[in-house]
């Protein structure tokens, strides 16, 4: 051990000093107080935000209509209105079906209109 350590093994064993403790007692005492008052606070207030949200639910419930009455509303042109058909979008462009004219001949489509192109099978 060296010269420190034993001073301070000196110091432990002896008692505080009675003024000491009378000055820093008051402020000591304050501050436990001021804990425990704010520690009983704060335990209340989450009691009571508890209890509150218990009580008061945050979903109400939804009446009922009575039988063979509708919540709400609908007119009858929705009701009686065909449905829509469903429009489609198409990002290619058709390709032209060949058009037979007669059991040996195709007519094959041109972007001119005024060009016909004829292609025989046989």
């Amino acid at each position: 051990m060296d010269e420190l350590e034993l001073l301070l093994d000196g110091l432990r064993s002896e008692a505080p000093p009675q003024a000491s403790l009378d000055r820093i007692a008051p402020g000591v005492h304050r501050r436990l107080h001021r804990r425990r008052f704010v520690q009983f606070a704060l335990a209340t207030a989450a009691s009571f935000a508890a209890l509150a949200w218990t009580l008061y639910p945050t979903q109400q419930p939804i009446p009922l209509p009575a039988p063979g009455r509708a919540i709400i509303a609908v007119p009858d042109l929705i009701l009686s209105a065909p449905a829509p058909a469903p429009t489609t979008l198409s990002l290619r462009r058709a390709k032209p079906k060949p058009h037979m004219v007669d059991e040996h001949t195709l007519q094959l489509a041109s972007t001119d209109p005024n060009v016909v192109i004829y292609w025989s099978l046989e």
